[in-house]
Formats: structure tokens, C-alpha cells, sequence
């Protein structure tokens, strides 16, 4: 029995659908439990297989992502997998983001940031 295996690149563009107006690059796989989407990056039996997919984006586009950072999403829909619409950056960079385009619920802070 011969089983074929797809690069994630082709799987991973399988479930995208660009949006014209904005740019933004729809994900249509698997949501989780916190609104992100999920794509499986390894094999099976890989620990940390599953990456939220605008990390995998960045992975299969960009390359790694240093120790420490967080892939942000510059268009603030989390479902957009574009990689032109996603950087680098802290965890406290994007708490302070989310604070100043007024993402957060009022007295939301992260720990790290007060």
C-alpha cells in the first residue's frame, strides 16, 4: 500500500480563500477553541504538531520564528492567514496594540504590561 504525502505547503493553501476587499487571506480548515486556526505541521506522532495557522503562515512563508516572539496579525482579523499582513513581535507589543485600536474589554490587562 503506497500512501502519498502532501507538502503542507499544498495542504496549507487548500484551505485558504482570498478576500478581495481587504487582502486578508481566509482561513477555511479547523478553528479552535480560541477562534485561531489550526493546521498540522508534523507527523502523527509529532508532540507540538498543531500550530495555530497564522503561525504555521509564517512558518511556511517566512521561516522560524525566534525564540520569544509571536507571529501578530497587522490587520487584526483572526482568521488571516496572509503573511503580508503578519509580523513579528512581543507579547506585549500585541497586548499594547490590542489596548491602543481598543480590542480589549476595559481593565483587560495582560500581567506582563501592568
Amino acid at each position: 500500500m503506497t500512501v502519498e504525502v502532501t507538502h503542507p505547503l499544498i495542504r496549507f493553501e487548500r484551505k485558504v480563500s482570498p478576500e478581495p476587499n481587504t487582502g486578508c487571506w481566509i482561513w477555511d480548515g479547523a478553528i479552535g477553541g480560541d477562534g485561531y486556526g489550526r493546521f498540522a505541521m508534523g507527523p502523527r506522532r509529532m508532540v507540538h504538531r498543531y500550530q495555530r495557522a497564522h503561525r504555521a503562515a509564517w512558518l511556511l512563508y517566512r521561516g522560524a520564528i525566534p525564540g520569544g516572539l509571536y507571529v501578530l496579525h497587522g490587520c487584526d482579523n483572526r482568521w488571516c492567514v496572509n503573511p503580508d499582513h503578519l509580523r513579528l513581535g512581543t507579547q506585549s507589543e500585541n497586548i499594547m496594540e490590542m489596548h491602543r485600536k481598543g480590542r480589549a474589554s476595559p481593565g483587560q490587562l495582560h500581567r506582563r504590561t501592568a
